[in-house]
């Protein structure tokens, strides 16, 4: 509950005492404490405490020889390295836990890591490398009925291709997944969507940007009115704000985890919000943060 609410110290306390409280016939216990350490110190930017934990959580659970465990504890490590920005460990984390998935045939979490491989791959800016891994992640998410992970495979393939220039292919993803979230009624993936479509209107001409339009506009939004001249906030632009207040300071890597997108759009929201008077820059180049 304290990290639900952000609130570190009596988190890290609660945890610190439940380690103590752990005997030795508790390592499984003690490695998912072990984990929400790492996940207490990820969510403050302390990527090398979090990996730190991660790794004797995944020790532990080595040991007990549990291989669902161990495949999920490399993936918590993924994920930690991802923040880091260690790209080519997370793949490596990703993969090797990829590989345990498929030898207990789990092929959901066989299509989350191919969705992570791509993910942190995207990060590393081999958007060609990141493109095959989110098709796996499509194909797979497609043939056993996944519809989050389909719609996020698809918005991650119609970014990455827009981003490429490769605008025929990315306009059929991301009508693909626009639709997909739509009917499932993935509000937060719709809003992603409206985004990606205002930023990149070649991905369907007129016709995705108007649908895109009215799809906007039967959203909430719970903001003051932009400066004259200025474009509107986009419909995750309330989130953002709130997450700068709340973490005091917000930078697209942080961005990337909480609202699951692409550090290029985490950093083009992030300006947008400066350039609209809804956000404060502070710094430069790669030590800019925004604040609320």
């Amino acid at each position: 509950l304290h990290i639900l609410q952000r609130e570190w110290p009596p988190a890290a306390a609660d945890l610190a005492r439940g380690l103590a409280l752990t005997r030795a016939d508790q390592p499984a216990l003690r490695a998912d404490l072990l984990d929400a350490l790492a996940s207490l110190h990820r969510n403050q930017q302390d990527f090398a405490a979090a990996i730190d934990y991660a790794r004797q959580a995944l020790a532990l659970r080595e040991a007990s020889g549990d291989l669902l465990a161990v495949a999920k504890s490399l993936g918590n490590l993924g994920l930690h390295y991802t923040g880091a920005g260690a790209y080519a460990d997370a793949v490596a984390a990703h993969r090797e836990a990829m590989d345990t998935y498929r030898r207990l045939g789990n092929q959901e979490m066989v299509a989350t890591a191919w969705l992570n491989i791509g993910m942190a791959q995207h990060l590393a800016g081999d958007r060609v490398a990141a493109l095959a891994a989110y098709q796996a992640c499509l194909a797979l998410s497609r043939e056993i009925n996944l519809a989050l992970a389909e719609v996020k495979a698809l918005y991650n393939l119609a970014e990455a291709g827009a981003e490429l220039g490769q605008f025929d292919a990315a306009s059929s993803y991301w009508q693909q997944g626009m639709e997909a979230a739509r009917l499932n009624r993935f509000d937060d993936q719709v809003r992603y969507f409206v985004e990606l479509a205002t930023l990149y209107p070649q991905l369907g001409g007129s016709a995705n940007v108007v649908a895109a339009t009215a799809v906007q506009s039967s959203l909430p939004r719970a903001l003051p009115a932009a400066p004259p001249g200025a474009m509107p906030p986009g419909p995750d632009a309330a989130r953002i704000v709130a997450l700068a207040r709340q973490y005091g300071q917000l930078t697209p890597r942080l961005l990337t985890q909480e609202l699951d997108i692409s550090k290029p759009t985490a950093t083009r929201r992030l300006r947008e919000l400066t350039a609209q008077g809804l956000l404060v820059a502070h710094g430069k180049g790669r030590a800019t943060c925004y604040a609320g």
